[in-house]
């Protein structure tokens, strides 16, 4: 996976075969390949396809 993702940043012609096999790897594969898919996911995806992972924030609600 390291590998591909190394070769998808210096040949701009196999990213999105890469990200489409990171992204299946990144959701069905071990653990350890999950969390590597995720990391390398982040190497390669513009900051705009990524998936935002975060919780949105929850409002305040004020008692008084």
């Amino acid at each position: 996976m390291h590998g591909l993702t190394d070769l998808a940043l210096l040949d701009i012609a196999l990213q999105p075969r890469v990200l489409d096999l990171l992204r299946i790897l990144a959701r069905s594969g071990t653990p350890a390949m999950r969390a590597r898919g995720r990391m390398l996911l982040r190497r390669l995806e513009p900051p705009a396809e990524r998936p935002s992972l975060r919780r949105k924030p929850r409002p305040i609600q004020l008692h008084g």
